[in-house]
Order: C-alpha cells, then sequence, then structure tokens
C-alpha cells in the first residue's frame, strides 16, 4: 500500500503530456504543469476549451484505476457536479501509455471554471452549499455497485489505526504527545463504533482545494474534483473529511464545521448515532493528514510545500478540538441542524 507514496515516478514533460492529449484523445493544445499528490496532473489549453490530463502513478493498480473511473462516469451520469470524462479516439475513458518507466494510465477530463475553495473567502452560504453539493456526489455513489478492488488507501481514516508507525516522523515532542492521545482515544472509542452505521463509496477528500466555487458567486459550489482517494468506508467520515477543513481560529471550532454538515443533512439526512461521530471522525483526518504529510514531507522533500499545505491546520483544528468536549461539540452541531430546518 505505501508503494504508491514512495516510489518515485519518473516526470511526464509538458511536451509529454500535450502529445498524449492529442494522440490518445485528439486534443491539441498548450500543456502546463499543475500541482498533485501522487499522479502528474497538466492543463491542456485547446482553441476551443481548456482539459485536464491526469496521469496516474506507475504504482497505481490498474483495477483501482478503472475503478475510480467506473465511479467517476457514475456519478457524472446521475447528475453529481464532477467534471466531464472525455474519451479516447477508441471511445475509452482511460488510455495506458508507457514512455519507459512502466505503462501508466491517463485520463482527459475537462476544466471545471471558477476558483479553488482554498482561494476564496469563507462564508456560511459557501460552506452550508459545499455540504450540499457533497451529499449530491454521495447520493450518486450510493447506487454504484460495481466491486471493489483492494482499496486499502492511507488516506482512510478508519484506517487511522494503521498509521502508529508513522509517530516517530513527529519531531515536536508536545505534537507527537498530541497525535499519540487522539490515536488512542480514536481506536478505543472511535472506530469500533463505525461498524453499525451505513458504509458506501464515498469521495473522501472534499478539501477546498478540490473544490471549484464560481469566480463571480463565492457561495455557488460548480464542482468536487479528484475522485483519486474513494474508498468503501461510513457516510458519515465524508462529512467529516470535508468539515475537518473548515475548523476557524475564530468563534466556536465546530461553528464552519456545522454549516457544511448542516448542508449535507438537508439533502442526505444523518442519522443521530452518525452525526454524533462528526467530531471524532473530523479529529481522524487531521490526525491522518499530519501524520501522512510529516513522513512524506520527508521522503519528498522537492515537493514539501504542495504536501504540507494542510498541515498546519490540521495541528490547529486537532489543538483547538482538544478542548471541546464531545457533548459541547454535538450540541453545537445539532443547533445547527435546527436554525436550518
Amino acid at each position: 500500500m505505501e508503494q504508491r507514496f514512495t516510489e518515485r515516478a519518473r516526470p511526464w514533460s509538458v511536451e509529454d503530456a500535450a502529445a498524449v492529449a492529442s494522440d490518445a484523445f485528439g486534443v491539441m493544445g498548450r500543456a502546463t504543469l499543475l500541482t498533485g499528490e501522487r499522479d502528474e496532473n497538466f492543463r491542456i489549453d485547446a482553441t476551443d476549451a481548456a482539459y485536464v490530463l491526469k496521469v496516474t502513478h506507475p504504482a497505481e493498480p490498474m483495477a483501482v484505476t478503472r475503478y475510480q473511473t467506473a465511479a467517476h462516469e457514475h456519478a457524472g451520469a446521475q447528475g453529481a457536479p464532477v467534471p466531464h470524462l472525455h474519451t479516447t479516439r477508441d471511445g475509452s475513458t482511460v488510455t495506458i501509455v508507457d514512455l519507459g518507466d512502466g505503462p501508466r494510465a491517463v485520463r482527459l477530463m475537462g476544466h471545471v471554471p471558477g476558483m479553488p475553495m482554498a482561494t476564496a473567502p469563507r462564508t456560511r452560504a459557501q460552506r452550508h452549499a459545499l455540504g450540499a453539493v457533497l451529499a449530491q456526489v454521495d447520493a450518486a455513489f450510493a447506487s454504484f455497485t460495481d466491486a471493489p478492488p483492494d482499496l486499502d488507501l492511507l488516506w482512510n481514516s478508519e484506517r487511522v489505526d494503521g498509521l502508529t508507525h508513522l509517530l516517530g516522523h513527529i519531531e515536536d515532542a508536545d505534537r507527537r504527545e498530541l497525535a499519540r492521545t487522539t490515536l488512542d482515544h480514536l481506536i478505543d472509542e472511535t472506530l469500533p463504533r463505525l461498524a453499525h452505521l451505513r458504509r458506501q463509496l464515498i469521495h473522501n477528500d472534499a478539501n477546498p482545494s478540490n473544490v471549484i466555487i464560481d469566480a463571480a458567486d463565492h457561495d455557488r459550489v460548480r464542482a468536487i474534483l479528484d475522485l483519486g482517494d474513494v474508498v468503501i468506508a461510513s457516510l458519515v467520515q465524508d462529512v467529516s473529511v470535508a468539515a475537518a477543513y473548515l475548523v476557524t481560529a475564530d468563534g466556536h471550532p465546530m461553528d464552519g464545521p456545522a454549516d457544511l454538515v448542516a448542508g449535507f443533512h438537508a439533502v442526505l439526512p444523518l442519522t443521530d448515532d452518525e452525526l454524533a461521530l462528526v467530531p471524532d471522525l473530523m479529529r481522524a483526518r487531521m490526525l491522518t493528514t499530519v501524520l501522512i504529510t510529516e513522513w512524506r514531507a520527508r521522503v519528498f522533500p522537492e515537493n514539501r510545500d504542495y504536501i504540507m499545505r494542510n498541515n498546519p491546520n490540521a495541528w490547529a483544528g486537532l489543538r483547538r478540538l482538544q478542548h471541546c468536549s464531545a457533548d459541547e461539540a454535538l450540541t453545537v452541531l445539532r443547533q445547527r441542524l435546527e436554525e436550518d430546518a
């Protein structure tokens, strides 16, 4: 599993990307390298439209890529706001290309106009809208029945107990102790409670960098990007993952997350048991973030800035939620749902 996070791949050039876009997909345009964690992404600017070419890491199992692609197609067909997948010249949504470093899966999708939520001012209405859009994506995924391959992803929060060995990569003693006590709580108190909750395919990474909003209307969410971390997990995990990125430095730490939860709940209602686990599953995502990023920033120092982009906020969120009891956090969530009713 960790091979996908440690193995280096030969970088593609913009010339490589432009040539594959033209040869495989019939799209001729200028390629620009975009950021990415494991895959390589390129923007292709053609005369008539803009596209994104995604080049999958060579260590990614082909069965996983094909499953993710089928889920992406299914969600789009159900009307979920995800980028449109374009087909190759022979009608496939995935093509396999080997430029000398082994076969790599390549897909082309439409570039969604707008701006990343990460670069826009945050509003209550925007957070509510994101919750509603995420619920639409999950509602579409609920009817996706293809048998999954092994999706044992490090970023699956409900498997955070498998990241214990990464604690040693945290140099600061106080932070390491916070991570250890949080992990102990999750293992002892939280993870056992997930067994009886609704499970399905979820997006698993609706962080602000993967959310495109309207450039002229920051309260309108246009799309959720990047289905590369989809997993079969508890439905409430998806809400909690997105909410984990919305804890702010001011006000109550659950104020921002509560807006998103209310938007999700309005479209896809959560049960009492699911709602009660949101704060702890937020902490699980934050902990997953700090453990993986502290480790991977050492493995890939040249990509440190991108890898660590969410690390400071995750630590800050863990600190803030450390002093917020479960009852207090749940009270804030319930009050926000009552206001929205």
